[in-house]
């Protein structure tokens, strides 16, 4: 029953309008509503959906009509009609009464809204109504512009946070450093030494346009916007020495705001543009600086025997990171925004330099030579999870997060925990998917789509920010399936989480260890992970049997303790779970897992173990 009323829905949302529709409206009284009134006094509502490519909430002549938006027609809490767009100019709710109406537009998997999603209006008698277009836009996913030495030259480029997607934006001979965004993201400032000595540059980086901003025989270094970008703040040594300078956002209007008979450099802006920080040379080494945006009230923040640089505001203000030798090699560091409070987020005998702020402040960047060369990294604002984005082999440094809308901002998220990607189950085995979701706006409903087809919805009690559904799916027949999850909010809905399962004994299935199940760890995907001290880690595994050998248990062990296990609901020929060890020593530990079979006489017969190396560290001082 419940899949034949899915699939009658599931029709009535690819049509335009349900044919009954006008029947509908013209002999029931909603709660709220008009009483019937005569067929020719109807009137109509007319929809239209636009790709919104530039996310500016209007609607252009480039901009094609976007397909799959589903728009819902409701009379106070009744729903009494929803359609799909397609590729048409506009869709039209016809024969509809006098009274006042509530339309819902929900944007397809990967789009987010750009426009208002909902619209509450009175249609008069005999009225056509039409409503502004709903614009929605694939978010941008979070990038970083950074420096790289690659085809024998420094070069800017820029890179998805996943590590996909990498474009080169400069070509020429020149070297380029040190690029920051405009506030818009459409804009990098940058330095060159293409010229005699080194300048500052703009690049639109849609149309790849180049201009120069500072033409002068001295160095000019490390640009950035003002928060409302209308004005550059660099460092440059044009007066002997460097010092501070700020110009508007078209190289004109340049002045000194130091003016000191040392060296200042490395600007930035604080987020209500009133203030900059910066280092000074001006007693010793070098230390953080911050003074008002007229080069007024300069205040001391650091006051130790290393050198500090790089410092860059948070934000939301209220803090300052920056990298510092003061413990014998380079790491990163935060502060409040008045010096105090200052404590280390990396911990490391290699160096990290530079670090860079998301735009959410969730997230630092920073380039480390942790490798065999210098790579850029991100972490959280506490230190940890620290993850690698460009690939060892180049020199990668000054990373810059790109403004602008994500991924993780904008749409709901979907993530498939298990059962891993690539399980196989038994012939007619009911499987459960276990899923997380999160919006912020409050998820509305989790969909289940195998090869295509909707197969089941689960609907969280109210609209929580967080849902965790357990999804069934029992398949009609034996074969490798795709499993879709979709997750909804009132006004959008997620990219797609998938995973392929086969049911049925494949051909190609490892064959088990000798007398047990093969064991696989896949995450850490490889030895040499580093944790801290604390840290949870989550240990993935799957374990491969057939139909004779059936996974009973998996085993965790930590340098040869057991941790934990872990039990399929009924013996399985493909068991893929996570398991979790807190690292609670510092050096290197030895993980291994162990999956188990049992014979007929009951008897745990165990498979090769598998194993996993990694380290932990002290937390961050």
């Amino acid at each position: 029953m419940r899949n034949a009323i899915m699939a009658a829905d599931r029709r009535a949302r690819c049509g335009a309008v349900l044919l009954g529709l006008a029947l509908l409206l013209a002999t029931t009284v909603f709660p709220g509503a008009a009483p019937a009134v005569a067929q020719d006094a109807t009137g109509e509502i007319c929809v239209s959906a636009f790709e919104d490519r530039n996310g500016d909430g209007s609607p252009q002549e480039s901009e094609p009509p976007l397909a799959g938006v589903a728009v819902t027609l409701a009379v106070g809490e009744v729903r009494v009609a929803q359609l799909t767009t397609g590729t048409e100019a506009e869709y039209c709710f016809q024969s509809l009464l006098p009274q006042s109406y509530t339309l819902t537009f929900t944007a397809p998997p990967g789009f987010a809204p750009t426009t208002t999603s909902t619209v509450t209006f009175a249609l008069a008698s005999g009225e056509r109504n039409v409503i502004a277009p709903f614009g929605a836009a694939q978010p941008t996913p979070p990038q970083v512009v950074f420096s790289s030495f690659r085809n024998n030259n420094t070069d800017l480029y820029l890179i998805n946070l996943d590590g996909s997607g990498t474009q080169r934006l400069t070509t020429n001979t020149a070297e380029e450093y040190a690029a920051v965004w405009s506030p818009d993201g459409q804009f990098l400032a940058y330095q060159t030494d293409e010229f005699a000595g080194w300048e500052i540059m703009l690049m639109d980086v849609g149309s790849g346009d180049v201009t120069r901003l500072t033409d002068n025989p001295a160095a000019d270094l490390f640009p950035d916007w003002s928060p409302d970008g209308a004005q550059i703040a660099f460092s440059s040594d044009r007066d002997a020495d460097f010092d501070v300078y700020v110009m508007n956002a078209d190289g004109s209007g340049v002045r000194n705001l130091s003016q000191t008979f040392s060296n200042e450099a490395m600007p930035s802006w604080s987020p209500d543009g009133a203030r900059l920080v910066f280092v000074s040379l001006r007693d010793g080494n070098y230390n953080i600086y911050t003074m008002n945006a007229d080069g007024t009230d300069q205040r001391r923040l650091t006051d130790d025997p290393g050198d500090d640089f790089a410092p860059a505001w948070s934000p939301d203000g209220s803090q300052i990171a920056f990298h510092s030798d003061r413990d014998g090699n380079y790491n990163i560091y935060v502060m409040n925004a008045d010096g105090s409070d200052q404590r280390r987020l990396t911990d490391h005998p290699a160096d990290d330099f530079v670090p860079a702020w998301s735009p959410d402040g969730t997230q630092i960047v920073f380039h480390t030579n942790r490798g065999t060369t210098s790579d850029i990294y991100a972490m959280d604002t506490a230190g940890g999870n620290v993850t690698q984005i460009t690939p060892s082999g180049f020199d990668d440094a000054y990373g810059a997060w790109r403004p602008g809308t994500t991924l993780s901002s904008a749409l709901p998220q979907v993530a498939i925990t298990a059962p891993m990607d690539g399980a196989t189950f038994l012939p007619g085995q009911q499987i459960s998917l276990q899923v997380q979701t999160n919006a912020p706006d409050g998820i509305t409903r989790v969909a289940l789509l195998a090869n295509g087809e909707l197969v089941y919805e689960s609907v969280p009690e109210g609209t929580p920010e967080t849902f965790a559904p357990l999804l069934p799916f029992r398949p009609a027949e034996t074969g490798t399936y795709r499993l879709e999850v979709i997750a909804y909010s009132a006004t959008a809905a997620s990219n797609p989480a998938s995973i392929t399962v086969t049911f049925g004994e494949p051909e190609d299935a490892p064959p088990p260890a000798a007398g047990g199940p093969q064991i696989t760890i896949l995450q850490p995907e490889a030895d040499g992970a580093e944790y801290v001290l604390g840290q949870q880690v989550t240990v993935g595994v799957r374990a491969q049997g057939s139909v004779f050998v059936r996974v009973t248990r998996v085993e965790l062990f930590a340098n040869g303790v057991l941790v934990t296990e872990q039990r399929p609901d009924t013996p399985v020929a493909t068991f893929d779970t996570i398991l979790y060890y807190s690292a609670e020593q510092e050096g290197s530990i030895t993980l291994q897992t162990i999956a188990y079979t049992t014979d007929n006489q009951g008897n745990d017969i165990p498979g090769a173990p598998a194993e996993r190396i990694i380290t932990v560290v002290g937390p961050a001082s």
